[in-house]
C-alpha cells in the first residue's frame, strides 16, 4: 500500500498534460530526454515494444510538440 504522504508527494511532482497521454507516451519521453539521440529501436528495446508501435508513440509526441 502506498503512503498518503508519498501519494501527495507524487500527485504534486507527476506532469500534467492537457492532451490525454498514455502511460507509455510519458515514459518514451522521460527515456528520449536522458538518452542520447535515441533511435526507435532502441527506444522499443527499452521498453519492449514493436517497432510499430513505438514509432506510433513517438509521432504522436511528435505531433504534440514534444519532440522533434
Amino acid at each position: 500500500m502506498i503512503s498518503s504522504d508519498f501519494a501527495k508527494i507524487y500527485y504534486q511532482l507527476h506532469p500534467r498534460f492537457e492532451e490525454n497521454l498514455s502511460h507509455q507516451s510519458v515514459r518514451i519521453l522521460q527515456y528520449i530526454q536522458f538518452a542520447t539521440n535515441p533511435t526507435i529501436k532502441q527506444i522499443a528495446e527499452a521498453f519492449r515494444l514493436s517497432h510499430n508501435t513505438t514509432s506510433e508513440h513517438v509521432k504522436k509526441l511528435e505531433g504534440l510538440g514534444y519532440i522533434e
